[in-house]
């Protein structure tokens, strides 16, 4: 029994190292995207600047979902700093000052006018080089981010399943000890109702047991 119990103490720290390994590297993934971002936006900052403050906007989400993950690192159970990451961007008409831009940015309600200054300009902004693309970062932080929850929620399941295999093994010996003790008290007093029962009816005890008819056999 000690030796039983010591395996699945082993096997329970085991699973809990895999699943901390496996969120770690999954984050460290997220991590990496995360800093390929950062280094898109100071390009984008430093060679168009930042008028409308669109860019400077997603950064500080950006840099709270970093924190956020930093957190998770530590405990995989905490994913609460993981914020909506949903943009949106559409142009309407300006009236005499031709069409406008607005951009929902992440983490924020209130919207974003950028009147470009030409069709030039205004293609530039909408194209994959600028807003196109991040909507497109963005939609998969959001997709990211759901897997890791996903992840965290499994993780945490896990180790709610195989926390009574964490105790110790001397923990987990009483506890099958005690059990033990529970289980044979109430066989004791099973029996001795059945043994009422075969008194009552005036019949030998042996004969219940053989017949089943309280769901037990007598064991030898």
């Amino acid at each position: 029994m000690a030796t039983s119990v010591g395996l699945n103490h082993r096997k329970s720290k085991t699973t809990s190292k895999n699943n901390d390994d496996v969120i770690a590297a999954a984050v460290q993934a997220e991590l990496s995207h995360v800093a390929a971002f950062e280094g898109w936006l100071l390009e984008r900052i430093e060679a168009d600047g930042d008028g409308a403050g669109v860019l400077a906007r997603v950064q500080e989400h950006l840099l709270q979902y970093k924190l956020g993950l930093l957190e998770s690192t530590l405990d995989s159970k905490q994913d609460e700093h993981l914020k909506d990451w949903s943009m949106h961007v559409s142009v309407h008409d300006n009236g005499s000052n031709g069409q406008a831009i607005i951009v929902t940015v992440p983490g924020s309600l209130k919207p974003i006018e950028i009147v470009p200054k030409d069709d030039e300009e205004a293609a530039y902004l909408l194209s994959d080089k600028y807003l196109g693309f991040m909507v497109k970062a963005c939609r998969s932080f959001a997709h990211s981010q759901a897997s890791l929850r996903s992840l965290f929620q499994l993780a945490k399941e896990i180790d709610q399943e195989t926390s009574h295999l964490r105790q110790t093994p001397e923990v987990t010996i009483q506890t099958y000890i005690r059990h033990l003790k529970e289980y044979n008290d109430m066989k004791d007093i099973a029996q001795q109702l059945i043994g009422l029962v075969a008194e009552n009816r005036g019949v030998p005890v042996g004969s219940l047991y053989r017949n089943r008819e309280f769901g037990v056999t007598e064991v030898d």
